[in-house]
């Protein structure tokens, strides 16, 4: 029995197939969480800090001293 020979054109036609079936739903699902706002943090969050924001705790490590978080005044 031999072995059976790829050649590069099937190679390429695999990676193109790779790419097109996981590419084309995380394009999808991006633009649906983009349209209804779950990629983005508020400009309030960002300047907080996520962890402080979302979660309610510092990312500053036992041995490293603990600057105080100061909330951003909101625009009117």
């Amino acid at each position: 029995m031999g072995a059976g020979e790829i050649t590069p054109w099937w190679q390429l036609a695999g990676v193109v197939a790779t790419m097109l079936v996981s590419g084309v739903p995380a394009l999808l699902l991006c633009l649906v969480f983009e349209r209804f706002g779950g990629l983005r943090a508020s400009e309030q969050e960002e300047l907080v800090g996520l962890d402080q924001a979302r979660w309610g705790v510092s990312n500053f490590a036992d041995d490293l001293e603990a600057v105080p978080v100061v909330e951003p005044q909101v625009r009117a």
